[in-house]
């Protein structure tokens, strides 16, 4: 599609030959090529520094590895573009990763791990990519919940750059009011539980929820709203708490 619309692009991936590989990687490398479509084996070994946008067409597993990736662009110092693109279903795609055999993961000639390693190991590579699902899923600024994940402390917050923070508006005397429901069901909950849970509660989907949940005086409270609106909402809201308790705490 990019090269009828008369973009110089090409494709790397593992089923290429290694001659077509190498001229990919040279044509990108000697500005031959504008746009790579690739897996995340390409371009490790290249320091192009005017590489202006990254595009993820799905989750990475980790924070660690979206960073790296991203890394790419923008090295010149000039502004440049990371875009995530992603849905629940590469979420299932890379927990079915996670917890195939590793025996039966393509490319493996190393022995036999220990059960008990191959389950740690499966545990912190779930816990990674819950990490991940974290950060596409926040509310807040996206360059801050990245620095804090490596222990650095933003310079500033909101970044005005980040699109979550780009796209930040005032509220209405209606949202308002969703949003002191969405906190009163918080509160009401004990604060205990976690957001599919609360969101649950509050548009009254009582299945399989605990049955303190289910009898609160917020129990079904926003009935007339989609769960995901809620739980966009409620992100939102806490993240805004969030954002307050640390500027109160860097304060004192």
């Amino acid at each position: 599609m990019l090269c009828a619309a008369g973009v110089a692009a090409s494709a790397y991936h593992a089923g290429v030959g290694e001659i077509e590989r190498a001229r990919v990687q040279d044509g990108f490398a000697t500005n031959a090529l504008q746009v790579v479509c690739a897996t995340n084996a390409f371009g490790m070994g290249i320091d192009r520094p005017d590489i202006e946008v990254v595009v993820h067409v799905d989750i990475t597993g980790s924070v660690e590895a979206y960073y790296q990736e991203i890394g790419r662009a923008g090295r010149d110092g000039r502004p440049a573009t990371a875009t995530l693109l992603w849905d629940y279903s590469d979420v299932k795609t890379r927990e079915f990763l996670i917890d195939k055999d590793p025996e039966e993961r393509p490319g493996r000639r190393r022995p036999p791990l220990d059960p008990m390693e191959v389950a740690r190991r499966k545990d912190l590579e779930h816990r990674k990519l819950r990490r991940m699902i974290g950060y596409a899923e926040t509310s807040g600024c996206l360059r801050a919940t990245i620095l804090r994940y490596f222990g650095d402390r933003p310079e500033r917050e909101p970044c005005e750059t980040c699109s979550n923070c780009a796209r930040r508006t005032g509220v209405d005397g209606e949202q308002l009011l969703l949003v002191r429901k969405i906190l009163s069901g918080i509160a009401r909950a004990g604060e205990r539980y976690g957001k599919r849970k609360v969101t649950a509660m509050l548009v009254g989907h009582l299945d399989e929820l605990p049955p303190a949940l289910t009898r609160l005086t917020t129990t079904g409270l926003l009935r007339n709203e989609e769960p995901r609106a809620v739980e966009r909402w409620l992100d939102a809201a806490c993240g805004a708490v969030s954002f307050a308790c640390r500027t109160i705490s860097i304060v004192r």
